[in-house]
């Protein structure tokens, strides 16, 4: 039995390491000069969309960084989706002054409700082609976020669909700091993916796509039937290696809150992960997998930690954290958070077995409601 331990050890450490490597590519692309887009002016008009349903205090807070975008011409598109709050009110204060917001209330069309038809309604009635999305809680990063955005897409003729980064503000505390390594690991697997031409996923926070391309692929038609997949799931079934790139340049972030509890936060990770279960078997497989090697990895290390080998455990721990501190370290201080790979076997397990609970939780009841 403790040889069946020790070898499943030491091939999922293998494996780990070998997931590391597979992130060169990323932090290659980081550390060069093709990580910032090209300094071309970009000539096109954009629709940036939100959808918001009871976020007036979000939209009083954020709308203005939004309308500060500079050396690009857009319009900004708020879709009302049945709000109780004054949301509406707060829209109509902002359109005074700003002429480029259209603001379209849901109710004028249907009864229906959910992010996936509140969005197809604004796409549907967008001015512009190329379509920048972000939500109600999210701010730029900076006043060139748009237009680092919009230069990705424009770089290439065949790119249709930009993946962004979303982050999210620090705090001095173990939760938060477990969302923010949840947040950059899960980029690093979708931009990685995206290199290595096999893109899977993007955010709602920062997305670019074209409006075209909505209307060409009948939109969320597909997965209509569940609330969360509005991002990952389109971007399951548009992108391709020729029509997707990503954006890492730091100005072209957004930054939002995170849940302040982990009641919260574990609900909020419930209802994003039903999507993926649509995903393409490929990547379900690897994924899964991903998950999997981990799950093992952690649970032969803490039964070998009750054994006579539990010195040669944690020298296999400290060699594969100093390999992956080694291959990551510019990727996560790109991203601003390189005091989280000083805890990456902690941030890491407590990670994996949180995502256990989720799975656990989510085989007995599936959350029904985007907001």
């Amino acid at each position: 039995m403790l040889s069946f331990i020790v070898f499943s050890f030491l091939l999922t450490s293998l494996l780990f390491v070998t997931e590391s490597f597979v992130f060169i590519k990323l932090a290659k692309r980081i550390q060069s000069k093709s990580s910032n887009t090209s300094e071309k002016l970009p000539t096109s008009s954009i629709s940036i969309v939100i959808s918001a349903k009871n976020e007036a205090e979000n939209l009083k807070r954020n709308l203005p960084f939004i309308f500060q975008q500079e050396k690009i011409d857009f319009e900004v598109i708020v879709i009302d989706d049945h709000s109780s709050d004054e949301t509406y009110k707060i829209l109509s204060e902002f359109q005074k002054k700003n002429s480029n917001l259209k603001i379209i209330q849901l109710a004028d069309f249907t009864a229906n409700t959910g992010k996936k038809i509140a969005l197809s309604k604004a796409i549907e009635l967008a001015s512009y082609e190329i379509l920048l999305f972000t939500d109600a809680d999210c701010q730029p990063a900076s006043k060139m976020w748009a237009y680092r955005m919009l230069q990705q897409l424009l770089a290439n003729a065949s790119t249709e669909v930009i993946l962004g980064f979303g982050g999210f503000r620090k705090k001095n505390n173990f939760l938060n700091r477990l969302q923010n390594f949840e947040t950059i690991t899960t980029a690093i697997q979708y931009f990685s993916a995206s290199l290595w031409k096999s893109p899977y996923m993007g955010v709602g926070r920062n997305l670019m796509y074209k409006k075209s391309l909505f209307l060409e692929k009948n939109g969320f038609k597909n997965h209509l039937d569940i609330p969360s997949g509005d991002d990952d799931l389109f971007v399951q079934e548009v992108a391709n290696k020729e029509n997707t790139q990503i954006c890492l340049h730091p100005e072209s972030f957004t930054i939002s809150n995170l849940p302040t509890t982990w009641k919260a936060w574990f609900r909020q990770k419930q209802r994003h992960v039903t999507t993926s279960s649509r995903y393409s078997l490929k990547h379900q497989l690897l994924l899964g997998g991903l998950y999997f090697n981990k799950f093992i990895f952690w649970l032969s290390f803490v039964i070998l930690l009750f054994t006579s080998l539990w010195f040669y455990a944690i020298l296999g721990m400290t060699i594969i954290t100093g390999i992956v501190y080694i291959i990551q370290k510019p990727i996560f201080k790109h991203f601003e958070e390189k005091r989280l790979l000083l805890g990456y076997p902690i941030y890491n397990f407590s990670l994996v077995l949180f995502q256990f609970c989720i799975f656990i939780m989510n085989l007995k009841s599936t959350p029904k409601h985007w907001n």
